[in-house]
């Protein structure tokens, strides 16, 4: 419980002090994200999406970072028994009004869903990340 609470401490602490972060992922040794390569669609806050770039990578993941990269990644991963993810911001916009929130969120879902569908990749948000890294784990995927 003790490691885990000091994970997850050091997971909050990466948009406050980023080379803090970088010491302790390589000294835990994360890598239960091997078997996943990770396509961020839709809007991010450029320092929040490196930072989640940053995880990702720390844990063993690897980064798509086109959608060609995407399409030749998906079959090659199939071969290889790995995981293609579409990763979508669930976070709402900041300063969006409470009705615009939810079809925001609606529409980042649909469009990593149409960019997933017809490549056969998974869609996520990007909490499951940082909720695998907080307990050293893949959680399933919410449906």
């Amino acid at each position: 419980m003790k490691n885990l609470m000091k994970l997850a401490w050091t997971i909050m602490a990466a948009l406050v002090v980023p080379n803090l972060v970088d010491l302790e992922l390589h000294r835990v040794h994360l890598s239960f994200l091997m078997v996943s390569k990770f396509y961020l669609s839709g809007d991010y806050v450029p320092a929040y999406k490196n930072d989640l770039l940053d995880l990702v990578e720390k844990a063993g993941g690897s980064i798509v970072h086109t959608m060609e990269q995407l399409i030749c990644q998906t079959g090659a991963a199939q071969a290889t028994n790995s995981a293609c993810l579409v990763v979508y911001n669930s976070d709402p916009p900041h300063g969006c009004a409470f009705g615009e929130e939810s079809n925001i969120l609606l529409q980042r879902l649909a469009k990593g869903e149409e960019l997933a569908k017809p490549i056969g990749c998974q869609v996520i948000q990007h909490t499951w990340i940082l909720e695998s890294i907080a307990t050293c784990e893949l959680v399933p995927f919410c449906q």
